[in-house]
C-alpha cells in the first residue's frame, strides 16, 4: 500500500464523516425540554426523581405550589400548555425550577444546562435569575 492509498482512505473517511447529519434534538431523549420534563414528572421512577432533582417528588410540587402562591414567577402549564399569567412563553414553572435545580445541584454551567434543557443560554440565564430573585 502506498501513500496514495492511504490518502484516498483517509479522505473518504474524513468525507463519510462529513455528510452524517447530526440530530436536531436533544440526544438524551429525542425530546425537547418541556416534553422531557412533563414525562419526566409523570411517569418516572422515585429513584430517578431523586437522582435528577435532588429531591423527592412531592417536595418538588411542594416548591412550585409556593412559587406560584409566593413569588410573580409563572409559565406555560406543563399539562394544557395553556397561557398562565405572565411571562414565559412555552416554559412551564416545573421546567424553570428544573433548570434551576439543575444548575445549582451539581457542577453544570449555563451551556450544559441550555443543551439538556434545549433551551438558549440566554433563557436559562433567565429563568435561573428569575428564582435566585423571586421578588
Amino acid at each position: 500500500m502506498d501513500t496514495d492509498d492511504e490518502e484516498d482512505i483517509f479522505f473518504a473517511y474524513w468525507q463519510s464523516q462529513q455528510n452524517q447529519k447530526k440530530p436536531a434534538v436533544d440526544m438524551r431523549t429525542g425530546q425537547r425540554g418541556y416534553e422531557y420534563i412533563r414525562e419526566f414528572l409523570d411517569r418516572a421512577h422515585p429513584e430517578r426523581i431523586r437522582h435528577i432533582l435532588r429531591m423527592e417528588l412531592a417536595t418538588f410540587k411542594a416548591l412550585q405550589d409556593w412559587l406560584l402562591a409566593n413569588t410573580r414567577l409563572r409559565g406555560d402549564d406543563i399539562q394544557s400548555y395553556q397561557k398562565i399569567i405572565g411571562k414565559g412563553r412555552r416554559v412551564s414553572i416545573q421546567e424553570k425550577l428544573a433548570i434551576f435545580i439543575h444548575i445549582v445541584s451539581r457542577p453544570a454551567s449555563n451551556r450544559d444546562t441550555a443543551e439538556y434543557f434545549q433551551r438558549s443560554g440566554e433563557t436559562v440565564s433567565r429563568y435561573v435569575y428569575a428564582l435566585l430573585y423571586p421578588g
